[in-house]
């Protein structure tokens, strides 16, 4: 029994931890990109999936992506949207169908905004050795392959896997998500 309950202690504690710094990481990266490159963290985060995702990206495949209800995700396009950085354009063969474009100036933020998130990365990453990096690596994907096991309908699973596998890597300092 008292193993079980030292393993029940540590996996809260590092569930506790992974919360923690995931909403520091967040709030912080918000501030800075919207300090720096004038856009928020989730506005840069739906720009990326649609660069994974390739042109032409519907709300859909974005909201499943970024687990984000698609209502929250349309109030974060129309934002976008007015802001220069997506266009919705509808689908010539089927004209209920709307695909979410970037314009030249989202991509062009997109790309900035990428390079201050290395910066931060770098800066993170700093106090660690590259063997302890590799281990960490490690774990999280072990984490979040247990997590899309254990909590993600096996439909999103399976386009993040062919989304993934079948992306060229155009630019490899790309975030990992």
């Amino acid at each position: 029994m008292d193993e079980t309950r030292v393993h029940t202690d540590i996996s809260h504690k590092v569930w506790e931890l992974l919360h923690h710094t995931n909403a520091l990481l967040i709030k912080y990266a918000d501030a800075k990109l919207l300090e720096e490159r004038g856009i928020s963290y989730q506005q840069f985060m739906v720009l990326y999936m649609m660069d994974r995702i390739g042109s032409g990206a519907s709300a859909t495949q974005i909201s499943e992506l970024l687990n984000r209800n698609p209502n929250t995700l349309s109030t974060i396009l129309d934002r976008m949207e007015k802001n220069g950085l997506v266009k919705k354009v509808r689908d010539k063969q089927d004209r209920r169908f709307v695909r979410i474009v970037m314009t030249k100036k989202g991509t062009n933020k997109l790309e900035k905004t990428i390079e201050s998130g290395h910066v931060i990365i770098e800066k993170l990453a700093a106090s660690f050795s590259e063997e302890e990096l590799k281990t960490f690596a490690s774990l999280i994907q072990k984490l979040l392959e247990q997590t899309y096991e254990v909590l993600v309908p096996q439909k999103v699973t399976k386009k993040l896997k062919t989304m993934n596998d079948g992306r060229a890597s155009s630019n490899k300092k790309k975030f990992v998500h």
